[in-house]
């Protein structure tokens, strides 16, 4: 296992990516493909891929990054013809970089559970005959940090492609208890195929209790290092269930650092390279 960070999240500490990754002497990058079809080059511009396809692969290339995963935001009950030249075009991105992953997004907006697991399945089974890149849906949003939806995608999906990106701490906003936070790493950790490592701190009396949904997550959110999580135990998870790609830094918890974004990120690098260094 190894460390990366994405994009979207570096940005908050200096618009030039570039400057950044090498100030946290990290390697890996996890590369938003938004729904206008832009992404930020390692200067921290946005370009629409389309049009400047070329220079965005080049620029990468040329970095001295690698790029883990391309992340989209899909919506997979919309618009069927758009969705799933997006979800290809993601596709194609992650192959020209060597991306071993991109990070799909179950979010159906208010389609039932059943909905939402036919629509995603028609897709995801079609893009897995189509690429060798490992297709890792997010436990993202209310339906989508459900254990039986998550399990029945893959399951239905048939292809050993298609797993998790794993967001460790998306499991604890949803409500779940501490306690039900490394169960659930348990059973998804055998496919798990990226991650987001993010953490929450709530006040002692709430951590294994039932929540509500996303429960005063502006005000409890933390950095990787402070949260309730055990990241530590999260890995060992991971590597006993066979995982060796990366441990991607989500700190969503940047907002509340004005002027410290950059100490906050180089914090949680280093305290994921300790979690490393002891396993």
């Amino acid at each position: 296992m190894f460390i990366s960070v994405r994009d979207a999240i570096i940005i908050h500490a200096d618009k030039n990516i570039s400057k950044v990754m090498k100030k946290l002497g990290v390697k890996g990058i996890e590369l938003r493909f938004d729904r206008e079809y832009k992404g930020f080059l390692p200067s921290g511009d946005i370009v629409e891929i389309r049009r400047d396809r070329e220079r965005f692969l080049e620029e990468w290339r040329n970095s001295g990054f690698k790029a883990t995963c391309i992340l989209e935001v899909n919506r997979f009950c919309r618009d069927e013809s758009w969705e799933r030249r997006y979800l290809f075009e993601g596709l194609r991105l992650a192959e020209e970089l060597s991306a071993r992953a991109i990070r799909v997004d179950p979010i159906c907006d208010e389609a039932s559970m059943e909905d939402t697991i036919k629509n995603i399945v028609r897709y995801l089974r079609e893009a897995a005959d189509a690429s060798d890149v490992r297709i890792g849906i997010e436990n993202h949003g209310r339906i989508g940090n459900e254990l039986t939806f998550l399990k029945r995608v893959v399951e239905e999906v048939r292809s050993e492609n298609v797993g998790y990106t794993l967001d460790v701490a998306n499991i604890y906003w949803s409500g779940k208890p501490l306690s039900e936070v490394y169960s659930m790493v348990e059973e998804l950790a055998p496919r798990t195929v990226h991650t987001h490592m993010k953490n929450i701190g709530y006040p002692e009396e709430l951590r294994d209790r039932k929540r509500e949904l996303g429960y005063m997550y502006s005000t409890y959110v933390s950095p990787l290092y402070e949260g309730d999580i055990d990241l530590g135990r999260i890995v060992d998870i991971l590597r006993d269930n066979g995982y060796d790609w990366d441990l991607c830094v989500e700190d969503e918890s940047l907002g509340k650092y004005k002027g410290r974004e950059l100490e906050i990120l180089m914090r949680d690098v280093e305290h994921l390279k300790r979690i490393l260094e002891k396993t």
